[in-house]
């Protein structure tokens, strides 16, 4: 007798499949897409979150500065872009102080008074969802179970947060899984997309992940006991505690009208 599989996140019957993280951030090329992680899932936690890995992906390449520089990556940046042209109002959200405008000739131009300090508007939901995903996607994968207790994240790489993380580092490993991050990057070429590492200690597991060799977070899965100790370590206005209160709210899918070049 087969049991029907679960989603990853939700534990509802799954009806497709999710890859962890999502299959957009890797490029083209079989050394990268030779057997990537993937997990059953829901539509809910597949398909309707491609608006959010879309965001997150422009997101990610834009603030990575490594991947612009390593030529594997090239066609992917190019990719990014055009989807961009596509679809100015998401760049236009997403930026601070540039925009893309279209001319009266239809041309699209970049404005940016500042580029080399452009900085971007960050979304504690969308990025609280996203690494929540790949999380317990990793959780799945690991111990095939969808995890229903607590997690608390800890993201490591978004702006405000580098005082806050003293609070833990030493506890959970942090600055040893970045250092291990460093070291591997060498060694396979998938270690540039997405690496991770999952650890027990004690009664707690602890999933740490980085994407792009520079986007860092960590995941705390506990019980609701331990998750109120770690909590208390945080200030109710600390930026911490801000990004796990934080709610994702869905976007429904949108026509994006294309622009003429």
């Amino acid at each position: 007798m087969t049991t029907q599989p679960t989603c990853y996140y939700c534990n509802e019957p799954a009806t497709t499949s999710e890859h962890i993280p999502p299959r957009g951030l890797f490029p083209d090329s079989e050394k990268y897409t030779y057997n990537l992680l993937s997990v059953p899932s829901c539509n809910k936690h597949n398909n309707k979150k491609s608006d959010l890995d879309n965001r997150m992906r422009l997101f990610l390449v834009g603030v990575s500065k490594k991947i612009h520089q390593d030529k594997d990556f090239k066609n992917l940046v190019h990719k990014v872009i055009r989807g961009t042209l596509r679809d100015v109002k998401t760049f236009n959200n997403f930026a601070k102080d540039s925009r893309i405008v279209r001319k009266k000739n239809k041309e699209l131009t970049l404005i940016n008074p500042n580029f080399e300090n452009s900085e971007v508007n960050i979304v504690y939901g969308d990025h609280k969802f996203y690494q929540e995903c790949i999380l317990k996607g990793i959780y799945h994968k690991t111990y095939g179970d969808t995890w229903s207790k607590q997690l608390f994240i800890i993201p490591m790489s978004l702006v405000g947060f580098d005082e806050d993380f003293d609070v833990l580092d030493f506890a959970f490993g942090i600055q040893e899984f970045k250092d291990l991050t460093e070291k591997n990057l060498n060694m396979h070429s998938k270690h540039k997309v997405f690496q991770y590492n999952t650890e027990e200690v004690g009664e707690l597991i602890i999933i740490s992940v980085c994407l792009y060799m520079e986007y860092y977070f960590y995941g705390i899965f506990c019980d609701a006991t331990m998750l109120q100790n770690i909590k208390n370590k945080f200030t109710p206005d600390s930026p911490v505690t801000s990004f796990n209160d934080a709610v994702y709210v869905y976007h429904e899918p949108k026509n994006v009208a294309k622009v003429s070049q």
